[in-house]
């Protein structure tokens, strides 16, 4: 792998993150006003971070990624332990659904072209 390569994955891998990241610290803002529970935006971020840090880990990363999401959720707001586990479900349902609605919104727009 040759110099160029590797820097355009890591940015490849950064670019990533922050996609992940912002994604995510927006749907447990929303979860958060849904459930009605107290926090801060800096610490969505912060815990959608390190959770997606972790989700780079292959096979376990993922569900050591939600496991951490869901303690820092549990120690960053008001959120108790079952809460943040409704609030990081409730993201993740809305994630799925925004997904959903943006391959329908493309899909009918490829169809018009």
């Amino acid at each position: 792998m040759t110099g160029f390569e590797l820097t355009s994955s890591l940015g490849a891998l950064l670019i990533s993150l922050a996609v992940q990241s912002i994604f995510f610290a927006a749907l447990l803002w929303c979860a958060m006003k849904i459930l009605r529970k107290k926090g801060t935006l800096a610490a969505l971020i912060t815990a959608s971070v390190v959770a997606a840090l972790i989700g780079f880990i292959p096979f376990i990363g993922p569900l050591l990624g939600l496991i951490a999401l869901i303690l820092l959720i549990n120690r960053f707001t008001s959120a108790g332990k079952f809460s943040s586990v409704l609030m990081v479900a409730i993201a993740w349902i809305l994630g799925i659904t925004a997904n959903i609605g943006l391959l329908i919104l493309l899909d009918i727009i490829s169809i018009k072209l």
